[in-house]
């Protein structure tokens, strides 16, 4: 979804508890932008992600 946009992010997978507490994801698989947490417990649609990585489009 990423290259079909050409959106340079950087994604990063984290396991460690105490980090993901410190976005307060009780449920996984946790979504973080921009240091907040857009999405918990589900996986989000590609339109969702979109919107979160460029907003305004």
């Amino acid at each position: 979804m990423v290259a079909d946009h050409s959106l340079q992010v950087e994604v990063e997978k984290v396991t460690d508890y105490a980090q993901m507490m410190r976005w307060n994801i009780m449920r996984t698989p946790g979504l973080v932008v921009d240091d907040t947490l857009v999405a918990a417990g589900r996986i989000p649609s590609e339109s969702e992600i979109f919107g979160w990585l460029k907003p305004g489009v």
